[in-house]
C-alpha cells in the first residue's frame, strides 16, 4: 500500500506518541489502543484526502473553509472596536456596553432578559479582561 505524505506524517505522529508515553511512564498498551482503534478509518481518510477523493467518512469534514476568528478578534468585535482601538477607547466601548447589559439595573425587566443580560455582561467581561491581559493595562 503506497502511502502518501500525510499518512507519513500521520506515521510520525504515532511514532512521537509511543516514545512520548515512555518518557512519561504510559503504558504503551493505552498508546496504541488509541492509535489502533480507527487507524484504517484515519488512515483511509488521509489518503483520500491527499488523492483529492471525496470522503465517505463520518469523520470528514465539510468543504466550509471558513477562517476561524481568533480570541483577539472576537474580543474587539464583542466591543464594537476595531484592532487599531486605543487603551481609552476600549475602556469607554466597555463601560458603554456594560451599563447596558449590566445584570444589576436589570432587576425590573422579564426573567429571560436578565439571564440575556447575564450571559452579554460575561461575554463583555471575558472580552475585556482578555484585551487587559493582552494590551497590559
Amino acid at each position: 500500500m503506497e502511502f502518501s505524505v500525510v499518512g507519513q506524517l500521520w506515521n510520525r505522529v504515532k511514532r512521537f506518541a509511543r516514545l512520548s508515553a515512555d518518557d512519561i511512564r504510559i503504558s504503551s498498551v493505552s498508546v496504541e489502543s488509541i492509535f489502533d482503534e480507527e487507524d484504517d478509518a484515519l488512515r483511509n481518510e488521509i489518503d483520500s484526502l491527499s488523492n483529492g477523493k471525496e470522503s465517505t467518512n463520518r469523520y470528514r469534514y465539510k468543504h466550509t473553509y471558513t477562517k476561524t476568528e481568533t480570541e483577539l478578534q472576537k474580543s474587539y468585535r464583542i466591543l464594537d472596536l476595531t484592532i487599531t482601538a486605543t487603551i481609552d477607547e476600549i475602556k469607554s466601548a466597555y463601560k458603554k456596553k456594560i451599563r447596558e447589559v449590566h445584570p444589576d439595573l436589570m432587576v425590573s425587566k422579564p426573567m429571560d432578559e436578565q439571564e440575556k443580560a447575564k450571559l452579554k455582561s460575561r461575554e463583555l467581561n471575558s472580552a475585556y479582561t482578555y484585551l487587559k491581559r493582552i494590551r497590559n493595562f
